[in-house]
C-alpha cells in the first residue's frame, strides 16, 4: 500500500537533525524541526501553529521522549513573491519568520525561555544545525552570513504531484 504523503510514525530519537515532524497532543499539536546543538544535544524547535507549554513563539526546547509523525526532509518551503511578505530588518519575536540568505533558509527561534527575554538563534532548515560564529562547542550563536531577508509569509508543503499544506504563516 502506498501512503501519501510519505509519512512515518516513529520516535523523536530516530529522527535526523533537519527532519520536520508533527507532534500531536490533545489540544492539537504542532509542527517542529529536529535541531542539533553545537554540544551534540538533540533539541526541537516548534514552528507552529501552536507552541507547547504556553510558549509565545519558536524556542529551542529539550527533545521529547515521544512518538512523532515524521515528514523527514520530504517537504518544500514556499517563499512569498509579494513585497508584503518580506522584511529586511528582523521583525519582532511574535512574527514567525524564515530568514533567507544565499546559504539557505533558517528558522529564527529564541535559545532561552521567554521569562529570560528573547535571544535569537537561527536553525538551518536543511540540516537542523544552529548557526554559530565558528566550529566547536562554545561558539556563540549568530545570524547567518551574507545578505539577509525575512519572509513573514511562508508555507511548508508536502512533495507530491499535488502538494498539501503542512503549515502556513500567518496562520
Amino acid at each position: 500500500m502506498l501512503l501519501a504523503p510519505g509519512l512515518a510514525v516513529t520516535r523523536f530519537a530516530q529522527l535526523q537533525p533537519g527532519d520536520l515532524f508533527i507532534l500531536p497532543y490533545e489540544e492539537g499539536g504542532f509542527v517542529a524541526l529536529k535541531v542539533s546543538a553545537p554540544d551534540g544535544d538533540m533539541l526541537m524547535v516548534p514552528i507552529g501553529p501552536s507552541f507547547p507549554d504556553g510558549l509565545p513563539y519558536p524556542c529551542l526546547v529539550a527533545e521529547p521522549a515521544s512518538t512523532v509523525i515524521s515528514l523527514g526532509k520530504k517537504y518544500a518551503l514556499r517563499l512569498p513573491t509579494r513585497p508584503e511578505g518580506w522584511r529586511l530588518a528582523p521583525p519582532g519575536p511574535q512574527i514567525h519568520c524564515i530568514a533567507v540568505t544565499e546559504e539557505g533558509a533558517f528558522v529564527r527561534a529564541s535559545f532561552v525561555p521567554p521569562e529570560d527575554g528573547y535571544k535569537p538563534c537561527y536553525i538551518a532548515l536543511e540540516t537542523g544545525a544552529i548557526v554559530t560564529a565558528g566550529s566547536g562547542r562554545l561558539q556563540p550563536y549568530v545570524a547567518p552570513r551574507g545578505p539577509l531577508a525575512f519572509a513573514v509569509e511562508w508555507e511548508l508543503l508536502t512533495q507530491e504531484a499535488k502538494p498539501q499544506r503542512i503549515l502556513a504563516c500567518p496562520w
